[in-house]
């Protein structure tokens, strides 16, 4: 027996063999065989005291796996915003491991059962022991510090501009945080995290409404009154190239063929006819607005103000009736179109409450979940999915500029992002309407108009910016949803009142999501890379808009590294993690100051640049250049003078957009104090290129002035 193996089916033998031998003397007859030790423990029947120390091993670990499903539940509630719960998961872990480790033999089926799917599950990476105190410090050692606090009221006050809670993720937040350093006497003791209410965030918001979107009266307008067949042309194309990529909420091909029908029938009109002629008006408003800022609005053609269009639209319908109905796809889509005009009007308030209504009436109608509806042909399917990721972007990208949590989470959405292949562009290719539409919009380009090209030889490929009338690539949209998918997945991870968490925790996240951008980058199509030599012929804009938007979440990923950072007893690998991190925010700031062309005109940057977002890209990069000041140059090797370049470009293209819009203006005097005041911090900084006035926008009034000053009387 001792050379063979051991297995249970031999206990019958044994007993047989044992109660046959059993008494018999060894001396004259055969030898009884020994029976291996194990055997006899096998075969011995356990004692109560052992089956009662049984039952009691197994009632423990029932009551510690409840234990943990309770910890575990309290930790992934989404509103769960205690630490205890996440500290008291940790202890019972611990506990449990080392009451494991005690019991002899515990930990055997474990490593058995790991080691039969070693092969099938192939284990994750191991994230190597920290040996400093990064795992114990609290997440708010970072730049945003406590965002689970109130920590003063707030209102919004006349509406206008960004008044209200805004969040640690907006570039308003990081303005105010390096004005609260500089306004601190230069040798006097800074808490990061102190934030008075005098010095309130909403304070050093750059937004105001650039013009009173309700002065012209929408009862002394006729409504019905159409634009010329021409100008419906410019104008329609006007929206579609002001509104790329961010929006897709309208099929052009569609959109043009009824624009078509609808004015030549305008005297018999149904309720959903007057509807959509109201969401027309509020495209050719938005084109109207473009056309003007673009230098490219010609009076021959008889296209009026943005703000006679607007009128119009609220005469139609698209006021307080259209926001108390219950609407259809064509409704959503209104209110989305709201949200986007009075977004490059100013009014960030009201177009960030404006997006929320839309995504409720979105999800209420189910447009963030994928369709499968028979009677719905892929036009259908594909005008739903366009609709909420264009929803989406717009909630998304406000909730970047405000810092307030966006409304939905990525989890509930299963709206296919990809376009439903080719079939609705092969039809808008075949569309007689859209070439005529499109053969007048070039015509109306070529015309020879007062204006000149400033853009010089610099690192961005302008060759063919000069054009505007090229077709883009058809899955750009994709890409963009993209980028904002991630940016949600940033805000949630990095920015919301539930991810208090270690230091250590906040690194992790960190590196997680920049695998991300990684991944995103890395699939991006050739012909959509702004480096890249292929698709030259197409419209580089939306090339421009992905590169710009990619490194404006690099920014917003490592502002939390951009600080002092002072955890004692921390390991070397987290100081070089955090060293790291801050000099990638600079990088990316200097990096979107790159994509840009040198010397601007305003009509240059409303042409080829995403000038609805282009105040919030150009306040983010000098706010993380001004922070960067502020701590002494920690993240350049002490020096300042590597920022000086990109801070003059920056503010040159405030200068140059601050004509046509108040809010813009407003961005210029402000950051033009924060550097004045750094100046007077770090005299080797040189800003005598930057002017230390520029002329006021025609829509500046005294209140405004007035305003201004006492926001920023502190100081």
């Amino acid at each position: 027996m001792g050379s063979e193996q051991w297995n249970p089916a031999n206990l019958t033998y044994l007993r047989k063999r044992y109660r046959k031998e059993e008494g018999k003397p060894p001396a004259g007859g055969p030898r009884v065989r020994q029976m291996p030790i194990d055997a006899h423990k096998m075969l011995r029947r356990p004692t109560v005291q052992q089956l009662q120390e049984s039952r009691e091993r197994i009632r423990g670990l029932e009551d510690e796996n409840n234990a943990l499903r309770q910890a575990l539940n309290a930790v992934m509630t989404p509103s769960s915003t205690n630490s205890e719960a996440l500290t008291r998961f940790r202890d019972l872990i611990s506990n449990t491991e080392s009451q494991e480790q005690a019991v002899p033999g515990a930990s055997a089926p474990t490593s058995s059962i790991r080691s039969q799917s070693k092969e099938e599950f192939p284990p994750a990476p191991r994230v190597k022991k920290p040996r400093g105190a990064e795992k114990h410090a609290d997440s708010s050692v970072g730049s945003p510090g406590r965002q689970d606090i109130l920590t003063h009221s707030v209102d919004y006050g006349q509406g206008s501009g960004a008044g209200g809670f805004v969040g640690k993720r907006s570039p308003i937040s990081w303005i105010a945080r390096a004005a609260r350093y500089l306004f601190t006497p230069a040798n006097s003791p800074f808490d990061w995290l102190e934030e008075p209410e005098w010095l309130a965030d909403a304070k050093f918001s750059c937004f105001v409404d650039d013009n009173n979107v309700l002065s012209v009266d929408e009862d002394l307008v006729n409504a019905l009154q159409p634009p010329s067949s021409a100008a419906i042309s410019v104008l329609s194309e006007a929206f579609f190239q002001a509104s790329e990529p961010i929006l897709n909420l309208v099929a052009k091909a569609q959109f043009l063929e009824r624009s078509t029908e609808v004015v030549h029938g305008l005297n018999n009109m149904s309720w959903e006819q007057h509807r959509w002629l109201a969401s027309a008006n509020l495209m050719w408003a938005i084109g109207a607005k473009w056309l003007h800022m673009a230098k490219l609005q010609d009076e021959d053609l008889g296209i009026e103000n943005h703000l006679v269009y607007y009128a119009r639209a609220r005469a139609l319908g698209l006021d307080h009736r259209i926001v108390q109905d219950h609407p259809n796809v064509g409704g959503v889509q209104a209110l989305g179109l709201l949200s986007f005009y009075l977004w490059v009007n100013g009014s960030i308030n009201r177009a960030w409450s404006m997006v929320g209504l839309a995504i409720r009436h979105a999800t209420g109608l189910g447009l963030h979940l994928k369709t499968t509806d028979p009677r719905l042909g892929p036009v259908q399917f594909e005008e739903r999915a366009n609709t909420w990721y264009s929803l989406y972007n717009l909630e998304v990208m406000l909730s970047e500029i405000l810092g307030r949590p966006t409304s939905t989470a990525v989890t509930d959405m299963t709206a296919p992002m990809a376009s439903y292949q080719h079939e609705t562009r092969q039809l808008s290719a075949e569309n007689g309407r859209a070439s005529e539409h499109k053969a007048v919009w070039e015509i109306f380009l070529r015309r020879t108009r007062d204006v000149t090209w400033t853009s010089g030889q610099d690192q961005t490929p302008w060759r063919n910016f000069s054009s505007i009338a090229n077709h883009s690539p058809w899955n750009h949209h994709f890409y963009y949803n993209r980028l904002c998918t991630i940016s949600h997945l940033i805000e949630r991870s990095l920015y919301g009142p539930q991810t208090k968490a270690s230091w250590l925790e906040v690194q992790q996240r960190l590196s997680n999501l920049q695998r991300h951008l990684t991944a995103w980058e890395n699939s991006l199509p050739r012909e959509l890379n702004l480096w890249g030599v292929e698709g030259v012929d197409a419209d580089l804009r939306v090339k421009i808009s992905l590169a710009l938007y990619h490194q404006s979440l690099k920014m917003t990923l490592y502002r939390s590294c951009l600080c002092e950072l002072d955890i004692p007893d921390e390991s070397d690998e987290s100081r070089e993690f955090n060293m790291s991190s801050g000099q990638n925010c600079i990088r990316a700031a200097m990096s979107m100051m790159d994509i840009l062309p040198e010397l601007p005109a305003i009509h240059e940057a409303v042409r080829i640049l995403p000038w609805w977002n282009l105040l919030h890209y150009l306040s983010q990069a000098l706010s993380v250049f001004v922070l960067e000041l502020c701590i002494d140059a920690r993240h350049l090797q002490g020096s300042p003078d590597k920022l000086e370049t990109y801070m003059i470009k920056a503010m040159s293209y405030l200068q140059c957009l601050a004509p046509e819009s108040r809010s813009s203006y407003r961005a210029w005097r402000t950051f033009r104090l924060l550097l004045s005041l750094v100046n007077g911090r770090v005299p080797t900084l040189n800003i005598a290129d930057i002017p230390s006035e520029i002329y006021k926008p025609p829509g500046w009034r005294s209140t405004d002035e007035v305003q201004l000053l006492t926001d920023l009387a502190g100081w």
